[in-house]
C-alpha cells in the first residue's frame, strides 16, 4: 500500500495544545476529536492511499471550511476538514469517487482566524454507519486513546489519529 502523509507543507506539532486529540474545548464542553495538521492557506491536502469519497461535509463544517471524508481499505475512514477547493468531481457521491494515493483531494483552509491554517485530521475504524458527526451527547466510544464518555460530537467508532500520522511521518519521505 502506498502512502503519503496528508499535508505535505505541515508545520507544526498536533501532540501539543489544542492541536492535540482529546483537548478539551470550549472550556470544557468538548473534546477535540482530530490532530490539526498546521500548514500554508491553500496548501495542497493529499490522500494518504487509495480510497473512496464517502462523505462531503460544508461549506460549514467549521466557519465557512469543508471536510472530505474517505474509505481507505486497511486504515478506516479519514475525515480530511477545516479545507477548501474540493475539486467538483470528488463531490458526486453517488458515483463514488475513487481517489489515488497521492491525490490532491483538497487545499487547506481557515476556520478559525485566531489560529492558524490548518487541515484537521480525524479517522474512524469504518465499523459505524451514519454520518461522522453526533452531536447527540450519548455516544459512548469504544477505541483505545478514545476517552470513553468523551465529548466529542463524533461517531462511536472514532479513533485517535496520532499513532498514524506518527507512522507516516516516520516512513513516509513523500
Amino acid at each position: 500500500m502506498e502512502l503519503y502523509f496528508p499535508a505535505p507543507k505541515y508545520n507544526g506539532n498536533y501532540k501539543e495544545g489544542q492541536a492535540q486529540f482529546n483537548y478539551r474545548r470550549g472550556g470544557g464542553a468538548r473534546d477535540h476529536a482530530a490532530c490539526d495538521l498546521y500548514a500554508p492557506l491553500e496548501s495542497d491536502v493529499i490522500a494518504v492511499t487509495d480510497g473512496v469519497v464517502v462523505e462531503i461535509s460544508g461549506p460549514g463544517f467549521a466557519g465557512t471550511t469543508e471536510a472530505i471524508s474517505v474509505f481507505h481499505e486497511g486504515i478506516g475512514v479519514i475525515r480530511y476538514g477545516e479545507v477548501v477547493k474540493i475539486p467538483e468531481e470528488l463531490k458526486k457521491l453517488k458515483n463514488k469517487p475513487e481517489v489515488k494515493a497521492g491525490d490532491v483531494i483538497a487545499k487547506v483552509g481557515w476556520a478559525v482566524h485566531k489560529l492558524s491554517p490548518m487541515l484537521h485530521f480525524e479517522l474512524y475504524d469504518g465499523s459505524g454507519s451514519g454520518n461522522l458527526t453526533d452531536r447527540s451527547g450519548k455516544v459512548v466510544y469504544y477505541n483505545s486513546g478514545v476517552l470513553k464518555n468523551g465529548k466529542y460530537q463524533r461517531r462511536k467508532d472514532l479513533m485517535n489519529p496520532t499513532e498514524l500520522l506518527d507512522r507516516l511521518l516516520k516512513e513516509i519521505v513523500k
